[in-house]
Protein backbone atom coordinates (compact mmCIF):
# COMPACT_ATOMS: atom_id res chain seq x y z
CA UNK A 1 0.00 0.00 0.00
CA UNK A 2 1.05 3.44 -0.86
CA UNK A 3 1.01 6.66 1.37
CA UNK A 4 -0.17 10.10 0.14
CA UNK A 5 0.03 13.13 2.07
CA UNK A 6 -2.38 15.96 0.93
CA UNK A 7 -1.42 19.39 2.81
CA UNK A 8 -3.98 22.60 1.06
CA UNK A 9 -6.12 24.48 2.78
CA UNK A 10 -9.12 24.67 0.69
CA UNK A 11 -10.91 21.63 1.76
CA UNK A 12 -13.00 21.09 -1.29
CA UNK A 13 -9.81 21.02 -3.23
CA UNK A 14 -8.23 18.84 -0.92
CA UNK A 15 -10.87 16.45 -0.66
CA UNK A 16 -11.67 16.41 -4.75
CA UNK A 17 -8.15 15.55 -5.14
CA UNK A 18 -8.33 12.76 -2.61
CA UNK A 19 -11.52 11.27 -4.25
CA UNK A 20 -10.03 11.26 -7.73
CA UNK A 21 -7.01 9.56 -6.36
CA UNK A 22 -8.88 6.55 -4.50
CA UNK A 23 -11.15 6.46 -7.09
CA UNK A 24 -7.44 5.88 -9.59
CA UNK A 25 -5.84 3.46 -7.26
CA UNK A 26 -7.96 1.76 -4.45
CA UNK A 27 -4.83 0.95 -2.83
CA UNK A 28 -3.93 4.30 -1.51
CA UNK A 29 -3.69 5.25 2.39
CA UNK A 30 -4.35 9.08 2.43
CA UNK A 31 -3.60 11.71 5.13
CA UNK A 32 -5.47 15.05 4.39
CA UNK A 33 -4.46 18.35 6.83
CA UNK A 34 -4.92 21.61 6.32
CA UNK A 35 -1.83 22.90 8.48
CA UNK A 36 1.64 22.63 7.61
CA UNK A 37 2.61 22.36 11.10
CA UNK A 38 0.32 18.88 11.46
CA UNK A 39 1.83 18.10 8.11
CA UNK A 40 5.59 17.92 9.31
CA UNK A 41 3.91 16.13 12.34
CA UNK A 42 2.73 13.33 10.03
CA UNK A 43 6.07 12.78 8.59
CA UNK A 44 7.88 12.37 11.12
CA UNK A 45 5.88 9.14 12.44
CA UNK A 46 4.85 7.99 8.88
CA UNK A 47 6.59 7.42 5.70
CA UNK A 48 4.84 8.82 2.44
CA UNK A 49 5.21 8.16 -1.08
CA UNK A 50 4.11 11.08 -3.00
CA UNK A 51 3.07 15.11 -1.46
CA UNK A 52 0.73 16.80 -2.95
CA UNK A 53 1.08 20.73 -1.27
CA UNK A 54 -1.26 23.55 -1.50
CA UNK A 55 1.42 26.96 -2.14
CA UNK A 56 0.13 28.80 0.98
CA UNK A 57 -0.57 28.06 4.30
CA UNK A 58 -0.98 30.56 7.45
CA UNK A 59 2.14 29.48 9.07
CA UNK A 60 4.82 29.45 5.97
CA UNK A 61 4.47 28.79 1.91
CA UNK A 62 4.14 25.36 0.38
CA UNK A 63 7.66 25.92 -0.94
CA UNK A 64 9.37 26.18 2.45
CA UNK A 65 7.08 23.36 3.78
CA UNK A 66 8.59 21.22 1.04
CA UNK A 67 12.18 22.56 2.00
CA UNK A 68 11.35 21.27 5.49
CA UNK A 69 9.86 18.15 4.20
CA UNK A 70 13.32 17.79 2.02
CA UNK A 71 15.18 17.77 5.01
CA UNK A 72 13.64 14.56 6.34
CA UNK A 73 15.77 11.17 5.82
CA UNK A 74 13.15 9.32 4.61
CA UNK A 75 12.02 12.09 1.85
CA UNK A 76 14.62 13.71 0.35
CA UNK A 77 13.84 11.52 -3.06
CA UNK A 78 9.91 11.77 -2.68
CA UNK A 79 8.27 13.01 -5.37
CA UNK A 80 6.14 16.26 -4.72
CA UNK A 81 3.49 17.98 -6.27
CA UNK A 82 2.11 20.81 -5.65
CA UNK A 83 -1.07 22.48 -6.33
CA UNK A 84 -1.06 25.97 -8.07
CA UNK A 85 -4.04 28.41 -9.34
CA UNK A 86 -2.18 31.17 -10.50
CA UNK A 87 0.67 31.23 -13.09
CA UNK A 88 4.21 28.87 -12.27
CA UNK A 89 6.66 31.97 -12.77
CA UNK A 90 5.62 33.26 -9.99
CA UNK A 91 7.18 31.11 -7.38
CA UNK A 92 10.71 30.27 -7.11
CA UNK A 93 11.47 26.59 -6.60
CA UNK A 94 15.57 27.19 -7.48
CA UNK A 95 18.04 25.70 -5.09
CA UNK A 96 15.38 22.72 -4.47
CA UNK A 97 17.56 20.06 -6.18
CA UNK A 98 15.34 16.86 -5.54
CA UNK A 99 14.48 13.62 -8.00
CA UNK A 100 10.33 15.23 -8.64
CA UNK A 101 9.31 18.55 -7.80
CA UNK A 102 6.37 19.69 -10.31
CA UNK A 103 4.14 22.82 -9.88
CA UNK A 104 1.04 21.92 -11.73
CA UNK A 105 -2.74 23.13 -12.01
CA UNK A 106 -4.92 20.97 -10.16
CA UNK A 107 -6.29 19.10 -13.88
CA UNK A 108 -2.89 18.47 -14.61
CA UNK A 109 -2.18 16.71 -10.92
CA UNK A 110 -4.94 14.23 -11.76
CA UNK A 111 -3.31 12.99 -14.78
CA UNK A 112 -0.25 13.01 -12.73
CA UNK A 113 -1.78 10.41 -10.02
CA UNK A 114 -2.79 8.26 -12.99
CA UNK A 115 0.89 7.54 -13.95
CA UNK A 116 1.97 7.46 -10.48
CA UNK A 117 2.99 3.50 -9.62
CA UNK A 118 3.86 4.32 -5.55
CA UNK A 119 7.64 2.86 -5.72
CA UNK A 120 9.43 5.79 -4.85
CA UNK A 121 12.60 5.87 -3.06
CA UNK A 122 13.57 2.21 -4.33
CA UNK A 123 16.37 0.44 -3.30
CA UNK A 124 18.09 1.21 -7.05
CA UNK A 125 17.39 5.24 -5.55
CA UNK A 126 19.17 4.92 -2.22
CA UNK A 127 22.28 2.95 -3.79
CA UNK A 128 22.66 4.90 -6.79
CA UNK A 129 22.69 8.55 -5.30
CA UNK A 130 23.92 10.21 -2.34
CA UNK A 131 22.05 12.85 -0.57
CA UNK A 132 23.54 15.68 1.07
CA UNK A 133 21.64 18.56 2.84
CA UNK A 134 23.57 21.84 3.29
CA UNK A 135 21.87 25.54 4.09
CA UNK A 136 18.44 24.75 2.65
CA UNK A 137 19.92 22.98 -0.56
CA UNK A 138 19.23 19.45 -1.04
CA UNK A 139 21.87 17.65 -3.30
CA UNK A 140 21.01 14.55 -4.78
CA UNK A 141 24.01 13.27 -6.53
CA UNK A 142 24.59 9.88 -8.74
CA UNK A 143 27.29 8.02 -7.30
CA UNK A 144 28.17 6.79 -11.24
CA UNK A 145 28.86 10.30 -11.98
CA UNK A 146 31.43 11.20 -9.50
CA UNK A 147 34.95 10.93 -10.38
CA UNK A 148 36.86 11.88 -7.37
CA UNK A 149 36.15 13.96 -3.73
CA UNK A 150 38.91 16.31 -2.52
CA UNK A 151 39.32 17.53 1.09
CA UNK A 152 41.00 20.90 1.21
CA UNK A 153 40.89 24.06 3.57
CA UNK A 154 38.08 23.16 5.53
CA UNK A 155 35.30 22.23 2.36
CA UNK A 156 34.97 19.14 0.62
CA UNK A 157 34.77 19.38 -3.26
CA UNK A 158 32.79 16.49 -5.08
CA UNK A 159 33.67 16.84 -8.70
CA UNK A 160 30.91 15.39 -11.20
CA UNK A 161 31.31 15.04 -14.55
CA UNK A 162 29.34 17.88 -15.37
CA UNK A 163 30.20 19.99 -11.78
CA UNK A 164 31.57 20.44 -8.44
CA UNK A 165 29.41 20.80 -5.68
CA UNK A 166 31.76 22.50 -2.46
CA UNK A 167 29.76 21.59 1.40
CA UNK A 168 31.82 22.07 4.80
CA UNK A 169 34.26 19.32 5.87
CA UNK A 170 33.08 19.60 9.30
CA UNK A 171 29.82 18.30 8.42
CA UNK A 172 30.51 15.54 5.76
CA UNK A 173 33.81 13.74 6.93
CA UNK A 174 35.42 11.90 4.72
CA UNK A 175 35.10 9.14 6.69
CA UNK A 176 31.10 9.77 6.47
CA UNK A 177 30.98 9.91 2.58
CA UNK A 178 32.93 6.83 2.42
CA UNK A 179 30.35 5.05 4.51
CA UNK A 180 27.76 6.68 2.08
CA UNK A 181 29.40 5.77 -1.43
CA UNK A 182 30.73 2.28 -0.24
CA UNK A 183 31.33 -0.63 -3.40
CA UNK A 184 33.52 1.18 -6.07
CA UNK A 185 34.80 4.02 -4.47
CA UNK A 186 38.38 4.15 -2.50
CA UNK A 187 40.72 6.21 -0.38
CA UNK A 188 43.91 6.97 -2.06
CA UNK A 189 44.91 9.88 0.55
CA UNK A 190 43.61 11.20 3.60
CA UNK A 191 42.50 14.17 1.18
CA UNK A 192 40.85 11.90 -1.68
CA UNK A 193 38.58 9.55 -2.67
CA UNK A 194 38.32 8.09 -6.05
CA UNK A 195 35.85 6.49 -7.80
CA UNK A 196 37.16 3.68 -9.46
CA UNK A 197 35.70 3.71 -12.73
CA UNK A 198 37.53 6.33 -13.55
CA UNK A 199 40.76 5.11 -13.06
CA UNK A 200 42.90 5.03 -16.44
CA UNK A 201 46.42 4.55 -15.13
CA UNK A 202 48.85 4.24 -12.17
CA UNK A 203 51.96 5.72 -12.30
CA UNK A 204 54.13 3.47 -9.22
CA UNK A 205 52.62 3.39 -5.92
CA UNK A 206 52.21 6.93 -5.46
CA UNK A 207 49.99 8.80 -8.51
CA UNK A 208 46.76 7.97 -9.64
CA UNK A 209 45.41 9.01 -13.38
CA UNK A 210 41.81 9.84 -13.80
CA UNK A 211 39.93 9.80 -16.75
CA UNK A 212 38.05 13.06 -18.18
CA UNK A 213 40.48 15.22 -15.07
CA UNK A 214 43.81 16.79 -16.08
CA UNK A 215 45.13 16.28 -13.02
CA UNK A 216 47.04 13.26 -10.98
CA UNK A 217 46.04 12.43 -7.26
CA UNK A 218 48.62 11.51 -4.83
CA UNK A 219 48.70 8.12 -3.21
CA UNK A 220 49.26 8.39 0.36
CA UNK A 221 51.69 5.72 2.31
CA UNK A 222 48.73 4.78 4.61
CA UNK A 223 46.87 3.47 1.64
CA UNK A 224 49.51 1.88 -0.86
CA UNK A 225 49.35 -1.42 0.40
CA UNK A 226 45.93 -1.26 -0.83
CA UNK A 227 47.06 -0.11 -4.58
CA UNK A 228 49.66 -3.01 -4.56
CA UNK A 229 47.14 -5.89 -4.82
Amino acid sequence: MSNLLIAEEESAVAESLADTARYIRNDLNITITKHAKEALKYIKINHYDLFLLGMEFKSCTGIELAKKIRETENHKLTPIFFIVSVPVKKFDISGMSCSDIKLLPEREIRKALEVFDGETEKDDDRKNHIVLYHKGHSYVINKGEIIYIESNKGSVFIHTINKEIEVPSYKFTMERLMAQLAEGFVRCHREYIVNTKYVEEFEGTDVIKLKNVGIALPIGRKYRDFFKK
